[in-house]
C-alpha cells in the first residue's frame, strides 16, 4: 500500500524501516526541527534523519494546517500511520486517505489514553499492551484492530519497554496492513465506560518522597530512568536514581526506627540502601547532579559523607 507515517521519536523508527521496506512510504509527517544540547543547535527528530537517509519526503510540522493537509493528500497515499507523533490530528485530516489513519498505542486500550501509557503503567505496577487502533477525533478511542498484552516483571524499566514495544510494534503494522488489505480485520468498538487515562510527565514528577511505600518508589524509579530521572536532595546536593530493587534480605526490622529516607547503608560490601515507610530500597546505580552515572560501590567509594544523611522528602 502506499503510506504516510506520522511519527516523531526514535521508538518509531522500527515502524519507519518496516514501512519503507515492505510498502511504498510516500512521504513522513513529522515535528519541526528541536534545540539539543548546550549549544542549542536545532537537530532533526530521528524520523526525519531516518527518512531524509532514504530519500523519502519528509514534512515538518507542530500544527497541521488545511494548507499542509491538503498538500499530503495530493500525494495519493491509501492510509495514513501514525505512532507518537506528537501533534493533535484535526477531524478534515482523517479523511485524508481512503483508508482513514491507523494508530499505534502503547497500552490496552481503552486504558491508560494519553501521552505516557508506558511511564504510568511502570508507575502502577501493572501489564500493559500494543493497540492498534482506527485513528478517531476523540483521542485514542477508536475502534481496536489489534491488540496484545505485555508484562512487565521486576526487571522491566521503561528503556527496556521501550525497545520491546518499538520492535515488536514493526511486525504488528505489518500485519494489520495486510489483513487491512485483504479485509480480514474486524474493527471493536471500545468499552468507553472502562476508559483510563495518563498525563503528561513533567520534571517534578521525578522528586521522590520517601515517606511512600518501597514499591511505589521502586517503580517510579524505573518509570522515570529514560526522563526525567528520579531525584531527591540532601545537603542541598541533588541526587539521581537509575536503577534500585527492593530489598528482599529483610534488613528492615533493624532499621525500621530510622527516618524516612535515611541512607542507612553505604558500602563497598554491602552497597547502598535507603529507608523508606514499610521496607529498604538497594540502590543500585545513581548520580550526584553534574557528575558521572555510578554503580553502587564506585559510588560508596567517594560518597561515605552520605552514610546516615536523611534525603528531603
Amino acid at each position: 500500500m502506499k503510506i504516510i507515517l506520522l511519527a516523531t521519536p526514535e521508538i518509531a523508527l522500527p515502524v519507519y524501516h518496516a514501512l519503507h521496506s515492505s510498502h511504498q512510504l510516500l512521504a513522513v509527517l513529522t515535528q519541526t526541527d528541536k534545540p539539543v544540547g548546550r549549544s542549542k543547535q536545532l537537530v532533526p527528530s530521528p524520523i526525519a534523519q531516518a527518512a531524509a537517509a532514504d530519500g523519502v519526503a519528509i514534512y515538518k510540522a507542530d500544527k497541521i494546517t488545511p494548507e499542509l493537509t491538503a498538500q499530503l493528500c495530493q500525494l495519493g497515499a491509501d492510509i495514513f500511520v501514525t505512532f507518537a507523533y506528537g501533534v493533535i490530528l484535526p477531524r478534515d485530516f482523517l479523511n485524508m486517505t481512503p483508508r482513514g489513519g491507523i494508530n499505534i498505542h502503547p497500552s490496552m486500550l481503552p486504558k491508560l489514553r494519553g501521552p505516557s501509557p508506558m511511564q504510568t503503567a511502570l508507575l502502577l505496577g501493572e501489564p500493559t499492551g500494543i493497540t492498534v487502533q482506527q485513528i478517531a477525533y476523540k483521542v485514542d478511542s477508536g475502534d481496536i484492530l489489534y491488540q496484545e498484552q505485555v508484562e512487565i516483571t521486576d526487571e522491566t524499566d521503561i528503556l527496556s519497554l521501550t525497545e520491546y514495544v518499538s520492535n515488536r510494534s514493526a511486525d504488528i503494522i505489518l500485519d494489520v496492513l495486510k489483513n487491512i488489505e485483504n479485509g480480514t480485520i474486524v474493527p471493536k468498538p471500545q468499552d468507553e465506560s472502562a476508559a483510563t487515562f495518563c498525563r503528561m510527565i513533567s520534571k517534578e514528577d521525578g522528586r521522590i518522597d520517601w515517606h511512600k511505600p518501597v514499591r511505589e518508589i521502586f517503580n517510579q524509579i524505573r518509570a522515570f530512568s529514560a526522563w526525567p530521572v528520579a531525584f531527591s536532595v540532601v545537603e542541598g546536593q541533588k541526587i539521581l536514581f537509575h536503577k534500585a530493587i527492593p530489598d528482599g534480605t529483610g534488613l528492615f526490622d533493624r532499621y525500621k526506627d530510622c527516618a524516612d529516607g535515611q541512607i542507612v547503608i553505604l558500602n563497598r560490601k554491602d552497597g547502598i540502601y535507603i529507608k523508606c515507610s514499610d521496607g529498604l530500597l538497594r540502590i543500585m546505580r545513581l548520580q550526584l547532579q553534574g557528575k558521572n552515572i555510578l554503580d553502587d560501590k564506585d559510588f560508596a567509594n567517594g560518597g561515605q559523607r552520605f552514610l546516615n544523611k536523611i534525603l528531603e522528602s
